[in-house]
């Protein structure tokens, strides 16, 4: 049922990007799918953080220019062994640590919102399943990428928001 509906998610996706209506994508993408892929990327349930990942990997492939989407275009790539997505959903440690080498060269002009609204909760279980070793490093990547954004600012009031 969930691969179903997933399906049915792509297909709307595919589907939006064949149309020009402006209205209709502001409402399915913005207000809904983007909405079911932050609270996906909170959950701390495998499955359904995996799933919004690969959500949001459609819809960045399929909207690159658009913002948010554009912020997070530099991560995505033909090949699955640079792909930041592939590589941060993958099974094996070691790729997902190149994920997170990855974004650490692609992201530097992120806006604030986006590193707190899809990056951070991407991360998060990174972090929390891996040991000190790839805690550090994914730390000090989020680190060199957050410190030339820290004056910008953000509309979350407090750090429970990406939890």
């Amino acid at each position: 049922l969930r691969d179903s509906a997933s399906n049915a998610v792509i297909l709307t996706i595919d589907f939006l990007k064949t149309t020009d209506n402006s209205d209709l994508y502001t409402f399915v993408i913005e207000d809904h799918i983007g909405k079911f892929i932050q609270s996906g990327l909170r959950n701390p349930a495998e499955v359904f953080h995996r799933e919004a990942i690969l959500l949001l990997h459609k819809v960045v492939q399929t909207f690159p220019a658009l913002t948010p989407w554009n912020y997070l275009a530099p991560l995505t790539d033909e090949d699955p062994e640079i792909d930041f997505f592939y590589n941060i959903t993958h099974i094996q440690m070691h790729r997902r640590t190149r994920a997170v080498t990855r974004m650490s060269g692609c992201i530097e002009q992120a806006s604030v919102d986006v590193m707190w609204s899809y990056l951070l909760p991407i991360l998060a279980p990174v972090f929390s399943l891996s040991g000190p070793m790839i805690a550090s490093s994914g730390l000090e990547h989020c680190v060199k990428i957050w410190t030339p954004n820290l004056e910008e600012e953000t509309q979350l009031s407090d750090l429970s928001e990406i939890a």
